[in-house]
């Protein structure tokens, strides 16, 4: 899946968290510190979510209202989450080889694969599925069962087949509904991690999250919005 050394993991989401944080605070050694670590630990989706968050960030005033609208986010995620689930059933093969040359498996790191093993066992012609799910760490029994020891590398994703849309939904618009100013950004990162691993897993994410999320003060907030 992605480059792996024996430090790489948990490690390299602190040292996201922690760039993150010192960027704000414009903190430019600890940034670099912190981003070195990043390097280091070869985990390359918290490297691209801290460019995306540190682009959202320096976009222009106007477009940055568009671009971080929360109902946007939330609807974007869940374009993810069905283009996820079309994919893995091979709905754009054919499309993808012809542009990219490549399998659509080998252009995802083996996410699709992974994403197609559970979703053939789940029946999406029971409306109870959509609503409610299949149940808390199903799809991780799924895989387990066929063999692999791959865990579903999006929680996002996961959220939805476990829990249905109910609480996927509520879980996204909590996710975003008291964010201001620069707790969207940590919130934004937070949520791109989610989409792209197994960030749930791992407790000390989310303690860092919000660690840093209630970290900024009013003026920091007032800050995010220029």
């Amino acid at each position: 899946m992605d480059g792996f050394t024996n430090i790489e993991g948990n490690i390299s989401f602190v040292f996201g968290f922690i760039a993150l944080y010192y960027f704000f605070k414009r903190e430019k050694l600890l940034f670099l510190l912190s981003l070195i670590g990043i390097l280091l630990t070869l985990k390359r989706i918290v490297l691209l979510s801290l460019f995306v968050v540190i682009i959202c960030y320096l976009l222009p005033k106007g477009l940055k209202k568009i671009v971080l609208n929360k109902y946007l986010i939330i609807s974007l995620n869940a374009l993810v989450v069905l283009f996820s689930i079309f994919l893995a059933q091979g709905y754009w093969d054919e499309m993808i080889w012809n542009y990219f040359g490549i399998s659509p498996e080998f252009l995802t790191m083996g996410r699709t694969r992974i994403y197609d093993t559970v979703l053939r066992v789940i029946d999406f012609n029971d409306l109870k599925i959509w609503m409610l799910g299949t149940g808390q760490g199903n799809t991780t029994n799924i895989l387990f069962a066929s063999g692999t020891e791959d865990l579903l590398h999006n929680d996002i994703l996961k959220l939805f087949l476990e829990h249905g849309i109910i609480i996927w939904g509520l879980f996204m618009f909590f996710l975003y509904k008291f964010s201001k100013g620069l707790q969207v950004y940590v919130t934004l990162f937070y949520n791109i991690l989610l989409l792209t691993d197994n960030i749930l897993i791992y407790p000390i994410c989310y303690f860092l999250y919000l660690l840093i999320y209630l970290s900024f003060s009013e003026n920091d907030k007032i800050k995010g919005l220029r």
